[in-house]
């Protein structure tokens, strides 16, 4: 599945949405509560910049959802070492979009939203970006 897949993952009473069009949904309980997925981010070789689709986590009961999805390098590409996460909305007791580093062939995204007792439902909202050096082919830009 392409990181142009949309997905819409209920995760006990928590839920995913993907953007930016809800065209093609799937859905699936993930007892874990982390999800990972070989997918292909949009690279820009001008920025040198690639780049997640922007997932929204909402943690609606009290409780946590965690999802983690792994974005492997396209073709041509290796990253090299600088990754963010940015969080266009939040809400709730703890939320977070974070990026992690997983070598130069791979990156990681998370999405975390938490809800305490008499708190405001989680939300977290956002995308991961990776700095790479290389240059991704039109291969890998077909996969967006």
């Amino acid at each position: 599945m392409g990181s142009r897949a949309i997905l819409m993952t209920v995760i006990g009473v928590g839920l995913l949405f993907a953007s930016p069009s809800h065209a093609e949904t799937r859905s699936e309980t993930i007892p874990d509560k982390i999800y990972t997925l070989g997918a292909k981010p949009t690279c820009d070789n001008t920025t040198h910049i690639c780049r997640t689709n922007i997932l929204e986590v909402h943690q609606d009961s009290v409780g946590e959802t965690r999802i983690k999805i792994l974005y492997d390098a396209p073709p041509g590409v290796q990253f090299i070492g600088h990754q963010w996460g940015v969080e266009l909305e939040a809400g709730g007791a703890d939320h977070h979009v974070h990026a992690y580093s997983e070598g130069p062939g791979s990156f990681s995204c998370e999405w975390y939203a938490k809800k305490k007792f008499h708190g405001d439902n989680g939300l977290a909202k956002g995308y991961c970006e990776a700095e790479f050096s290389g240059t991704a082919t039109a291969m890998s830009e077909a996969a967006r």
